[in-house]
């Protein structure tokens, strides 16, 4: 018996991401490899060694103090798949599960001070907010009061907005534009100290590492995740796509830097990426009462094999897709997402579970977590076998605009936030005797 070194519970996910570990469930862990070394080395972040394995549930995590040895099920080119010999007990989480970890040693970073690399002026020669055509800025002005304007603004961000004008229309709707006057400068939250720094310097390198024009903004997507992790006082590992996909937009840096903020503070990422990943759990929550209830026999076939949707959407949720998908797919997105929130991500997972379940009630326990892990592929005309025709971005993104799930969106999200409440209620009744 060996005691297990608990790890902070806000760094599950992100070492998940980190070391292709596709998810979690009542007692297997699924590793995207098609080696053991990644999984290997997720499991010695926890001084864990290969071949014992402590229980790892798909509310993240929960601990017992013995380890035990693992039964391998499968080790293909696909996937690999461990389950646990016998069924995981339960615990209450030890008190210290929820402790703030100790914050490492800040790096010298050279590049981290502004004073030390770069004039403002050179990050941001003009240091106000991107013009936008008045025309354009009276629409956005007058949406939120006028059912009529609101629609016309709807249908030119479901249309797909141009280019030039895209992330100027992004930062006008998020309130980014506006924010930059009321907050600290940017080169305040750049120049503080930061507890996170370790493992942005990690993450950086990492993302996005196959697009030649990221190559040489690390630095600036450095700075914008520390300055970021000032204002939030938190990071996690899937922020650095998210920043990542709309720094490569953006003109300058700090414009990114205040959509961020704004995605923290009104757009609900503040609650997504928080411990315990409770908005999170509401949206995968949500999207399994969706996809019931829409999908019925892809629902029981996914309940059958015992593999959860969360294979699938805890990627997209924590990555905005822009992990995996085609750029072309996340900038659709992005340009619905900053008037429709969450809503238009629900309605992009639906669909694309809609259009391949066919496909997938085909599938076996293991072809069906590699098809989970590789959807993105169905977009990719060289990634096609059998015939098959690659998915048409935009027609696919039409198809799941023409989706209604507003009322049956948050009504699913009422039904999951009332379950929750029902099962803490019998878990304090259970307890009580």
């Amino acid at each position: 018996t060996t005691t297990a070194q608990l790890p902070p519970l806000n760094s599950f996910p992100s070492l998940c991401i980190q070391h292709r570990i596709l998810s979690v469930s009542e007692n297997t862990l699924f590793c995207f490899d098609t080696n053991t070394a990644a999984t290997q080395i997720f499991l010695q972040k926890f001084d864990f060694h290969f071949g014992f394995f402590t229980d790892i549930c798909e509310t993240f995590i929960h601990f017992e103090n013995s380890f035990r040895q693992p039964l391998l099920v499968g080790d293909t080119s696909h996937a690999l798949i461990i389950r646990f010999l016998r069924q995981p007990t339960h615990h209450n989480l030890p008190t210290n599960m929820n402790a703030t970890p100790a914050a490492p040693a800040l790096r010298n970073t050279p590049s981290l001070s502004i004073e030390n690399n770069a004039s403002p002026a050179q990050l941001s020669p003009s240091h106000q907010p991107v013009p936008l055509p008045k025309k354009l800025q009276k629409l956005i002005r007058k949406a939120p009061s006028s059912r009529q304007k609101r629609k016309k603004l709807k249908r030119m961000l479901k249309g797909g907005l141009p280019r030039e004008s895209q992330f100027v229309v992004w930062c006008h709707i998020t309130g980014a534009t506006r924010i930059r006057h009321k907050m600290r400068s940017y080169e305040y939250y750049v120049n503080q100290e930061s507890s996170f720094d370790a493992q942005i310097e990690k993450d950086v390198p990492r993302t996005f590492p196959d697009h030649a024009s990221f190559l040489h903004r690390h630095e600036e997507l450095f700075r914008c995740l520390h300055a970021l992790s000032v204002f939030v006082n938190d990071y996690v590992q899937g922020l650095s796509y998210v920043a990542g996909f709309i720094l490569l937009n953006a003109p300058h840096e700090e414009d990114c830097f205040y959509i961020m903020c704004q995605l923290f503070n009104t757009y609900g990422m503040r609650e997504l990426y928080s411990d315990g990943f409770p908005k999170l759990h509401r949206l995968v929550g949500a999207f399994d009462i969706l996809m019931e209830s829409q999908m019925p026999q892809l629902h029981k076939h996914f309940q059958k094999l015992d593999i959860p949707t969360s294979l699938f959407l805890h990627r997209c949720f924590l990555t905005m897709f822009a992990m995996q998908f085609p750029f072309e797919l996340v900038s659709r997105i992005m340009d619905v997402f900053v008037l429709q929130k969450w809503r238009v991500v629900m309605k992009v997972c639906l669909q694309m579970m809609h259009e391949q379940q066919e496909k997938m009630l085909k599938l076996d326990y293991e072809h069906l977590l590699f098809f989970l892990q590789s959807m993105n592929k169905i977009f990719d005309a060289s990634k096609q076998q059998d015939g098959d025709e690659a998915v048409n971005i935009g027609e696919f993104f039409d198809r799941a605009m023409r989706l209604n799930i507003k009322r049956k969106f948050h009504k699913a999200l009422r039904k999951y936030e009332k379950q929750q409440r029902r099962a803490k209620k019998k878990m304090r009744q259970s307890g009580q005797e």
